[in-house]
């Protein structure tokens, strides 16, 4: 059987490393369903408070990305998370069949300090004290666990990420 696992977060969150390490460690095809121009397109559509196409969008590179390995087990770098912080309510009845989810979080404070060590700040329009708190609220919401980054390693993030994969499954391949 397929197993579809999606890790999410907040810029700086440390969610692409621990996505690529749990992904070689399992054997698992990486995706990035929103990376690029067209994450850039998305982050405009939601900019011009045109969600209805930017969720389309976004519903479409998670179909393409599914329908393009249907035998390959996946871990998606963002998914569904991402786009609950971004579109209005009476849109997320549209996604179906999330997988199972593990939330990346930082505080706001090691968030900026990482942000500015990769000199990202400038590139970086959003409200990055807002999207902590959104993605802390919707994990909640959604009973999503939570791998909270601020004062660990990535190799210390991997391996609580993996805890949670083996306890919530029981297995790792």
């Amino acid at each position: 059987m397929r197993k579809i696992i999606a890790i999410d977060g907040h810029d700086a969150s440390g969610k692409t490393s621990i996505c690529k390490q749990i992904s070689e460690l399992l054997g698992y095809k990486y995706i990035k369903p929103f990376s690029n121009s067209l994450g850039d397109l998305i982050a405009w559509l939601i900019a011009c408070k045109n969600y209805e196409l930017a969720n389309q969008i976004a519903l479409s590179a998670i179909d393409k990305a599914l329908k393009d390995n249907p035998e390959l087990n996946l871990i998606f770098d963002r998914h569904w998370i991402c786009m609950f912080t971004l579109i209005p309510d009476n849109l997320k009845k549209e996604w179906k069949d999330i997988p199972f989810s593990i939330l990346c979080w930082a505080n706001p404070e090691i968030t900026l300090k990482r942000l500015e060590e990769r000199n990202a700040i400038s590139m970086n329009k959003w409200d990055n004290k807002y999207f902590c708190k959104k993605y802390l609220e919707i994990g909640a919401q959604y009973h999503i666990p939570v791998v909270d980054t601020s004062f660990i390693t990535i190799d210390e993030g991997v391996e609580k990420t993996l805890k949670i994969i083996q306890n919530n499954f029981g297995w790792m391949t």
